[in-house]
This record gives structure tokens, sequence and C-alpha cells, in this order.
């Protein structure tokens, strides 16, 4: 058999494995290995390894694991002992991004010849709005025991989609609990043991589906070149030469920018290229009133006035239109982060600084997220704008309040500029580094939102979980339009050079058309 016919059989039974498998993530919140992982005893309000709790009612144990080496151990005898954990807040962002709340339960073999049981009896949300929320979980089965009886695991799976709508968009805490049953007979009772592991949450979109649903006006994914619009308006985009797409960068993937005047992207509303000058009105913006902003950043360098994105246009003050970027402290240094503040009161200044917020320097990808929300509390001279560094509101301002200055979006410029600040066609205050699935939203995007953007975009990016990762671990190159999925137009490619690339005389003639897989 030939290499390339092992090559397209081997790269279709991955395709076939890959696509009977929904794309969820899960988020490990508890596997004890050695660690409690956050998790308390909710009616001790201690934590699991406090030593007065462990050893005693708690302990790391080996039976039921499931997921590394260790299990948690709950050694107690009946109705309502408590296993709880109070969320971080990245867990809480994963909360809201997921639906699906699970955990593996078991008990050992049984040696003691004592018959009785052990089950969770039911399960508790609390978190802000929501107060209190339990579910008594009647439908779980027993875990019976008797005399030899086996060591036995079961999965209790939560759906807890309908309790989110409850929660505050911006919650300070979501806490999981757990209450357990059981005894042993017979009079008086002896104590059970269970065993815990695995606790997780599942996301079941991923960042592409979550982005959609919140039917963005403005969509960059960078996935291909000539780039463009992935939202339902396809607006025109523009690439610098200095913008180059690199490929599995990011989530899929990612935009590189030089550094340069001509590392930048643009976009307009317009139909088609324009210059980079002249100035429109609202009825040319993405979105004339209320907007949000949001993008994935790996920074290298910046400017000591570096601009993420700019969007205002030529012979207008910054302070009327939005825009993130920084101050210094000097050159390619990483400084405060800036917002343009969008305000017509010249009492205010250009710029707000959101509290305890610089540009990220660690050389990893991190979640920016901006909303402008104009007339705020119904009065037109006020703005409200929110600043969310991965997934988290770091602050928010009100700007305005001058009668007949309105603190408002505009006039709103001819098109959007990523990685720098331009003036009539000249770009500089740079940005140096990776750009990715930039999005704009007409209206305010909601803080739980944010957080399950955040939450998914994180599991997904760099490295990816996608099938190109996962075939190019096994030594196989499938991806050929590198779109990061491995699907029909791959072997539409395949089979539109198949008879070029195998033909001694056909090949050399058209030598281009073979690609690297072969």
């Amino acid at each position: 058999m030939s290499n390339q016919i092992k090559v397209f059989l081997a790269v279709y039974a991955a395709l076939v494995m890959l696509a009977a498998t929904a794309p969820t993530y899960a988020v490990v919140i508890g596997d004890w290995e050695g660690s409690p992982d956050g998790w308390i005893d909710w009616g001790e309000d201690l934590s699991i390894d406090d030593p007065n709790l462990m050893p005693g009612k708690y302990d790391y144990d080996t039976v039921g694991a499931t997921l590394g080496g260790q299990s948690l151990k709950l050694t107690d005898l009946g109705w309502g002992q408590t296993l709880s954990i109070k969320l971080n807040a990245a867990q809480r962002a994963d909360f809201m991004a997921s639906s699906l709340f699970s955990i593996d339960y078991s008990v050992a073999a049984d040696t003691l010849g004592v018959g009785g049981f052990a089950r969770i009896q039911g399960i508790a949300f609390n978190a802000d709005g929501l107060s209190w929320t339990e579910f008594d979980l009647s439908d779980t089965e027993n875990f019976w025991f008797w005399d030899g009886s086996p060591e036995q695991t079961q999965t209790l799976v939560f759906d807890y989609s309908d309790l989110k709508d409850s929660i505050n968009p911006d919650p300070g805490y979501v806490e999981i609990i757990l209450t357990t049953n059981g005894r042993r007979d017979p009079d008086p009772y002896t104590s059970y043991d269970m065993y815990f592991d695995n606790a997780q949450l599942t996301v079941v979109q991923s960042y592409n589906e979550l982005v959609i649903e919140d039917e963005p006006v403005l969509y960059l994914r960078f996935e291909t070149t000539p780039m463009v619009d992935s939202s339902a308006e396809t607006h025109w985009v523009y690439q610098g030469s200095g913008a180059a797409i690199s490929k599995y960068a990011g989530i899929g993937n990612a935009v590189h920018l030089n550094g340069l005047s001509s590392g930048v992207v643009a976009s307009s509303v317009l139909d088609s290229g324009i210059s980079w000058g002249g100035v429109y009105g609202d009825e040319y913006a993405f979105a004339p009133d209320d907007i949000t902003f949001e993008f994935w950043a790996k920074i290298e360098a910046i400017s000591q006035y570096g601009m993420f994105f700019q969007q205002i246009g030529p012979w207008t003050r910054e302070d009327f239109a939005p825009g993130l970027g920084q101050a210094g402290p000097e050159a390619n240094a990483f400084g405060a982060l800036r917002i343009l503040n969008g305000t017509e009161d010249a009492n205010d200044m250009d710029f707000w600084y959101p509290p305890d917020s610089n540009t990220p320097g660690d050389g990893q990808w991190h979640y920016y997220a901006i909303t402008y929300d104009e007339q705020f509390g119904g009065d037109p001279n006020l703005m409200q704008i929110q600043f969310y560094l991965d997934g988290a509101l770091k602050g928010s301002t009100i700007v305005g309040g001058t009668a007949g200055l309105p603190a408002k979006l505009g006039p709103e410029q001819d098109h959007l500029c990523i990685g720098g600040e331009q003036n009539r066609g000249y770009v500089y205050n740079t940005v140096t580094g990776f750009i990715d699935e930039f999005a704009i939203y007409a209206g305010v995007l909601p803080g739980d939102r944010v957080a399950a953007h955040y939450a998914q975009g994180r599991l997904e990016v760099e490295p990816q979980n996608c099938a190109e990762v996962f075939l190019r671990e096994q030594g196989l190159a499938a991806d050929i339009d590198q779109d990061c999925d491995v699907d029909l137009a791959d072997f539409a490619s395949i089979a539109s050079t198949w008879l070029i690339c195998n033909d001694p005389a056909l090949f050399e003639t058209e030598p281009d058309r073979c690609f690297e897989t072969w």
C-alpha cells in the first residue's frame, strides 16, 4: 500500500473518531491529589485537611480513583454530612460557561459483613442573587452493603443551566454543597466510608459558538488570508504587510503584528477599501450607540502609548471615540492601561485608567473586554465604561454630566484600527505580538457572558483542542486547508491533486499543486 493511501486511511479513521465526539471541555475543580483543592466541610466551615478533620472525618485514599492516583475519603454516619466548595474567580467564570456539574463517588468492597447503605442525598447551590437552592437527589441510587459486596462507583451529573439566570452577572461567590446520607446496621450504627474524585464542570460550547450566539457586528477570527469578518455583517477588512496569520497560535490561528507601521489590521462598515482619511457620522459606525469591544492578546512589546485598538477619525479629538492603549512608562515597556473615555465634556480627562490594570508582560494570552453604555441610567449626558481583564471586572467609571456636552461616542470614524494609532494613514504607537478573536457587539455585553467567553477561551487558546493538533501529534499533517478542522474540505483538496501528485508526467507540469502531506 502506498504512503499516500496509508495517510488517507489513517486520517479518515481519525476524522471519524473525532467527529463522533462532541466538543466538550472538562474543568476539574476537585481531584484531591494530596490537596484539599479549596473544598471544605460545610458544617464545620473548615478546610477538609484541617487537623480537626483530617485524619478522622476526611483522608486521601485510592478507592474508586478515576482521575490521578487518589480520591477523597469521607468517614461518617447519618444524614447531612456536607462537602462544599466556594469557587474562586477563575472557577466562577468556568461555572458560568458551563451547565453541568459532575462528580464520581464510590464505596469500597465490603469486609465487615454488616448491611447498610450510602448515597449522595442532595446538592445545593448558593450565589449572589440566588440565595439557597437545594435539590433532593431522590433518584440517585443507594450503595447497598452486604457481606462480600464489591467496590462500587457511580457518577453524579447535574444540569444547573436553569439556575444561571438567577445568579448575579458578576458573582462575588458561587458555592456547591453536597449532602450525603448513610448508615450500617445493626444498632448502634457503625460509620460508613464514601470516596469522591473527578469533580468537574463540563463546557459544551466552543468559543466560536459562544461569540456567534451573542451576535457580534464584527468578528475577526484571523483564521485565513485574506482576512474576513465572520459576523453576519461581513464588513470590509484590511491587512497590513506586517500583519501575518500564525498557524495554531491562538484560538485556532491568530494574527501576529510586527510592531511597525505596516503591522496593523483595519476594518470598515463600508463595502470596499477606503482611504485612511475621512470622518463619518453614526450611520457608518459598527454600533452607533452602546458598544462592546472584546479580544485576546499575547504581547511581546508595546510603544509607550501603544494602542491595542482605536476607532477614531482624523481631525477629531481622541476623547470622542473608543479605544484601548497604555501609558508608558517608556518606549517598549509595559505600563498602565488606559481607555479612551468617549466624552465631549472638557472637564473630563481624555483617558480613563482602570484600577490595578497594567499591560500583561508575561508572554501569555490574556482576554480584554471594554463596554461603553451611552445615556447611562437614562441620563443623555452620562456614559458608563467597564473594563474586564481575564474575565474579571477591573473597574467601571461614569463620564460626562455637563449639560449640553453629552458623553457620547462620536463622530464615529470610517474604520477600526487594530495594532496601533493612525492619523490619515500614518500608523504609530504600535503593538508587537499576537491578537485573536476580535469582536464588536452592539450593546453592552453582560458580565456573565464576558465570564463565559473568557472561561471557554482559556480552555481553547494555545495549545489548541482541535483535530489538527491531534493528528500532528500522531505524525499526520491532515489539515490541508489549515483551518484547524479536519473535514471534507481537506479530502476534497486531496482528491483534486491525487492524479497530479501520483502521475510523474503530470507532476512535472504542476509540482506546486502537491501539498506537503505527500
